[in-house]
């Protein structure tokens, strides 16, 4: 049986990504993708979606509709941070609260 993790111990992989040195930003990852989206072409199709985040209802995300010409339409979610918000009221986004 063959196994993707280093010496075949599941927790050696998780521990590596804990050793890495914690980035100079705290920005959420997904709104770095999100902004390096928007500085590569892509769009937001307004409105945007603040809804439950998946598997964890208690806990809110934007979901976020990209086009670009010639490209597939893609979702992109962030999580709901003051960041987040912040970079949502800048671009002047419809935000449609709502549930499932």
């Amino acid at each position: 049986m063959l196994t993707s993790f280093p010496l075949g111990n599941p927790n050696a992989e998780k521990w590596s990504v804990l050793q890495r040195p914690r980035t100079a930003t705290a920005t959420e990852p997904q709104l770095l993708l999100l902004m390096s989206a928007l500085d590569a072409g892509w769009c937001v199709e307004q409105p945007v979606y603040l809804r439950g985040l998946m598997g964890d209802r208690s806990r809110r995300a934007y979901h976020i509709i990209l086009n670009r010409p010639g490209h597939m339409v893609n979702l992109i979610t962030v999580p709901h941070t003051r960041e987040a918000e912040a970079f949502a009221q800048r671009e002047g986004w419809q935000v449609l609260i709502g549930g499932y």
